[in-house]
């Protein structure tokens, strides 16, 4: 327990913070979760059934291969097997085990983030406090996180040493153009070896999908598990240029010990990345784009690949024009043209526009009788934004996107193309085509009505001229159908060539969307150890001396994981700490690092205190950090589980927060103290919101409370779980009331940000 020290009290309260030392775990330790559309079996066990009972109704519908809800085309947010519980356990991106406070997974139903309503879908009903309860339970006796039974860690010397193995035993010609892909991530977070071979597959799929060369490639897996993998750059068209250009760009290639007779063998100072950072970094736009040395414009994309748009004979185009689609926002108009290669699919996008004629209305009007005649035939009304899925010389698939203008665009606004894996970012060219046509070919639903081929029918307007002119490039249904198969046929040939199953799923997922969501999730203190191959223990001794923001990142990482943008940031500077970049004043070329690119960046609380240990009687103060503009709520809840909030208190009411900057619990100033007194564990939970709202049914009144105390909190959370946020502690305005003792208004903003977001974050530390 801590004692609160004021100028004219001492007052016992309960303070927490939460120590967050689990492991990062990539992919299924079983698999269940693997094969398309098996859904793991309830567990016997009776509170993991309950937990259970809860995601299979409140988030299967979106988080749950083989449950999706009609209108998901894709699982949401990169997660697939919400129901495999012994996954979900390993999962430091969702669950802390025993403190559900600091699982994400429980705070999102807690802040009634999630479950999210699907249009068109049937409302489910909301989760009960019994629910939520039973999920808070599961989390709580969860035990920590082990290791990865008999598997040794794969250490940084040990793949270098594998590598420099294999290049000795090439001819120098073949060692000059080979190079690695590690996944040594995947193998040190216990990935199962059904996942290992579905992350193989994927770097397959993914090199393959990015070369240039006439056949498909399949690489070469060697040592534990298969966790290195082999390639030759002339077997995807590469150069060694091409190669060094993307990989050194990689945040933590340079962490990889490798001697010089491997470097000079190889000719780069680069031969290895991981998987992971390759699946993200090169499905990103515009790196996608000159990876595979596409154009800048689509008049140069049509060129290059020898289509001519003007051909309106018969026979020239297969179009079809939809009205609706679960993927565009409006009118779409999709037409499938050959040439060398195979096909390429040509879809012209139109943004729902308030007062513009739809792209029926224009078709229509373009080609359409006028007193002087018919109008100047036109191929195209000019579109929003013209995407283009196109067959590679190997039967690969590659993307293309352009603005009306026809320059080549990285991403498309959310109010032309959504992507139900992300349904808050962009949709981007290379992972969003990957979410929706990694398996191949153009996802047309069998016998899809041609809308536009109808209205051309039925339009009294058109010439006999124009209409059959029109009507030439649209084909049968059966016509078009067989066409599909036959382009997805051919991507089967070239798929089982690169020994890729294109239905392979890892944990719920798609294979390549699933190692490219890996790279993107929150890092974890045994993963950064990983990464700059280092002993998690020994952390602390690389921020001697460093920057404030690294110091920052590692004494985080003692609390709980850290977004992988952060992390990335910092290996510059922990290379040069390492000494591994001191080459650079000989002469020796060293990798440039690189950030990876940051994705929808989410709201996020950071809390902090000086040290995961204390000892009965120290001073204990917080520090809290948010990236938005938000009310911040801070409570303790104590060994007993009984709760008090420290934040806002009456001495500190104001308890709006800027973006940004750190705030000292109690600040400089403030008339009391922290002091931890009882001994055991004790946990620190904050709660900022983007209005003034109360939140988790929090109300103060400081009249009777300095700090307003909750007694048992679970009994508290299941009490006012059914109770909607109230604003009882402020006048409705933004502001909070005037304390007669003290006579300071909590003034805030009256201006809040986006209405009801949370950001939530505990800390847990033990007192001796």
């Amino acid at each position: 327990m801590a004692a609160v020290s004021t100028a004219s009290s001492v007052m016992a309260l309960d303070v927490i913070a939460l120590l967050l030392l689990c492991g990062f775990v990539a992919g299924s330790l079983t698999s269940a979760a693997r094969a398309q559309d098996v859904v793991p079996p309830q567990p016997s066990e009776p509170v993991a059934a309950k937990a259970y009972g809860v995601f299979d109704q409140a988030c299967a519908g979106c988080h749950q291969a083989g449950k999706l809800k009609a209108a998901a085309k894709q699982p949401a947010g990169g997660l697939a097997n919400i129901l495999d519980l012994d996954t979900l356990a390993r999962n430091p991106a969702l669950v802390t085990p025993g403190n559900p406070d600091a699982s994400p997974l429980y705070t999102s139903i807690q802040s009634r983030a999630m479950p999210v309503e699907m249009p068109g879908e049937p409302v489910s009903a909301e989760v009960t406090a019994t629910e939520l309860a039973s999920v808070r339970e599961w989390i709580d006796q969860l035990p920590p996180v082990g290791g990865c039974g008999d598997r040794q860690r794969l250490t940084g010397a040990a793949v270098a040493d594998a590598v420099a193995r294999t290049v000795l035993a090439l001819d120098a010609k073949r060692a000059a153009t080979t190079r690695f892909i590690s996944l040594a991530p995947l193998y040190n977070g216990c990935a199962s070896i059904d996942d290992m071979e579905g992350a193989r597959q994927a770097v397959a799929q993914l090199l393959n999908m990015l070369s240039t060369a006439l056949e498909p490639m399949k690489p070469r897996a060697f040592g534990p598990d298969g966790v290195l993998l082999e390639i030759d750059l002339v077997a995807i068209g590469w150069t060694a240029a091409t190669w060094d250009g993307l990989a050194q760009r990689a945040p933590a290639a340079v962490f990889v010990p490798f001697d010089d007779k491997t470097r000079k063998a190889t000719a780069t100072e680069t031969p290895l990345v991981s998987a992971d950072w390759l699946a993200d970094t090169a499905l990103r736009a515009p790196l996608y784009y000159d990876l595979l040395g596409l154009p800048d414009t689509l008049p140069g994309m049509l060129a290059s690949l020898k289509l001519d748009l003007s051909n309106q004979k018969r026979g020239a185009a297969d179009r079809i024009g939809i009205r609706t689609s679960q993927v565009a926002r409006g009118n779409r108009q999709i037409e499938r043209r050959v040439f060398a290669n195979g096909s390429a699919w040509l879809s012209s996008e139109f943004a729902p526009t308030a007062g513009r004629p739809d792209m029926f209305d224009l078709t229509v009007a373009a080609n359409a009788t006028v007193a002087s005649g018919p109008a100047r035939p036109q191929p195209f009304v000019q579109a929003d934004a013209t995407l283009m899925h196109f067959d590679l010389p190997n039967g690969f698939p590659a993307f293309f996107a352009a603005n009306p203008a026809g320059a080549r665009v990285a991403d498309l606004p959310l109010s032309m193309l959504k992507d139900d894996s992300h349904p808050s970012s962009k949709v981007t060219v290379g992972h969003s085509c990957v979410g929706c046509h990694s398996a191949g070919g153009i996802a047309l639903a069998r016998g899809r009505t041609d809308d536009l081929k109808a209205r051309l029918q039925a339009e009294p307007t058109l010439s006999k001229e124009a209409r059959e002119r029109l009507l030439a490039l649209h084909s049968e249904p059966a016509d078009l159908q067989r066409r599909i198969d036959e382009d997805h046929t051919r991507f089967l040939r070239a798929a089982a060539a690169a020994g890729v199953d294109p239905a392979r799923r890892v944990a719920g997922l798609e294979a390549l969307p699933a190692l490219a969501a890996r790279y993107r999730r929150d890092v974890s203190v045994a993963e950064f150890a990983d990464l700059v191959d280092v002993d998690p223990k020994t952390l602390n001794e690389l921020g001697r001396g460093a920057s404030a923001t690294l110091v920052d990142v590692i004494e985080r990482l003692g609390f709980g994981a850290v977004p992988r943008g952060e992390v990335d940031a910092m290996m510059p500077e922990l290379a040069v700490r390492r000494g591994l970049r001191a080459a650079a004043s000989a002469g020796v070329a060293v990798p440039a690092i690189a950030p990876s690119v940051e994705v929808a960046p989410l709201m996020r609380l950071v809390l902090k205190v000086e040290r995961p240990t204390f000892q009965s009687g120290d001073l204990l103060t917080l520090t809290a950090r948010t990236n938005a503009g938000c009310y911040l709520t801070v409570l303790t809840v104590d060994a007993r589980g009984r709760g008090t909030v420290l934040y806002p208190n009456e001495f500190e009411p104001a308890n709006f927060i800027e973006p940004g900057r750190d705030v000292r619990v109690p600040n400089e100033k403030a008339p009391y103290q922290f002091r931890l007194r009882d001994k055991g564990q004790e946990t620190l939970i904050g709660i900022c919101a983007t209005t003034a709202k109360s939140v988790d049914g929090i109300n103060h009144d400081f009249e009777k409370q300095r700090f307003t105390e909750l007694g048992d909190y679970r009994a508290f959370l299941n009490r006012n779980w059914g109770l909607r946020d109230s604003n009882a502690s402020n006048d409705g305005k933004g502001r909070s009331k005037v304390s007669r003792r003290t006579g300071d208004s909590a003034a805030v903003p009256d201006a809040a940000p986006k209405p009801d977001a949370q950001a939530r974050s505990a800390i847990r530390i033990t007192v001796q």
